[in-house]
């Protein structure tokens, strides 16, 4: 075969007369080599880059080709996902991390002096699974903004997916048409953050499960019911009653009650405004 990587043809000195298959591309070349090559090449010839596969059929004695080069190896760090923090949930997303036992990933969040938000990627995300954890704390619409800001980066960087980890969903709460002539907030949230390029939702505790049903992309509820029982076992007294705000929790606060093993009582609330 042609010397493609800097060698001549020739024979194995250990196994003479064996032949690697050589497989490039779309077709495969047989051929002879003075030792064996193991892996993936990249081999500039002509002015183009042709990728190789070269294995023996059978072994050799170790040799490395004149060129010097070694085979790529694959990274193992480029299957691991890659976690991006917000401003808003900064120290929730490092314990994450550290959860984790990986890396926030290198971005940064700048706000000018007029209200505008800049949100800038710093590493290579192309091909990678991508999370970015952001709540929509005070001030919401900030907060939200820059979520959508994260997304169309990520989104235009290439990265592979895109998920939207949100803690706390400030706009859930306008999931209905409680009185004429109002927006259904969460569900114009739902679009937005969809259109701005994410391609799953995970969020905490949601004030109502028809949320899930705003978004076409996946979404998953995650409960935090386990974690806050045991915090409240570890210190509530021995009549401790599990109280409902209004007839739209008392589904929630029953299995709250049921978990601490408490009476229920429920609350007749009647808003006045806002």
């Amino acid at each position: 075969i042609p010397p493609l990587m800097g060698v001549s043809p020739g024979r194995c000195p250990s196994a003479p007369g064996t032949t690697p298959t050589i497989k490039c591309r779309r077709r495969e070349i047989q051929g002879r080599m003075p030792g064996p090559l193991r892996g993936e090449w990249h081999v500039q010839r002509r002015r183009h880059v042709v990728r190789l596969d070269v294995q023996w059929l059978e072994p050799c004695l170790p040799w490395r080709p004149r060129c010097g080069r070694s085979p790529l190896k694959p990274n193992p760090s480029r299957n691991e996902p890659l976690i991006f923090l917000g401003t808003a949930s900064s120290r929730l997303g490092a314990a994450i991390c550290d959860r984790l036992g990986s890396r926030p990933g290198a971005a940064e969040v700048l706000r000018f002096s007029e209200g505008g938000v800049f949100v800038r990627v710093d590493e290579n995300v192309r091909g990678r699974s991508v999370f970015v954890v952001q709540s929509t704390l005070f001030p919401a619409n900030e907060q939200l903004v820059e979520l959508l800001f994260w997304l169309d980066a990520l989104k235009r960087a290439s990265a592979a997916s895109v998920t939207a980890v949100i803690p706390y969903f400030n706009y859930a709460k306008g999931d209905k048409l409680d009185q004429p002539r109002t927006s259904i907030r969460a569900r114009v949230c739902a679009d937005m953050i969809q259109t701005a390029g994410a391609d799953a939702v995970i969020m905490l505790d949601l004030h109502s499960p028809q949320i899930q049903g705003f978004f076409t992309r996946p979404v998953d509820e995650l409960r935090a019911a386990g974690v806050l029982c045991d915090a409240v076992l570890e210190w509530a007294p021995a009549n401790l009653t599990v109280v409902s705000p209004d007839s739209g929790f008392v589904r929630r606060a029953r299995d709250y009650a049921a978990r601490l093993d408490a009476p229920l009582a429920i609350a007749d609330k009647r808003r006045t405004g806002h």
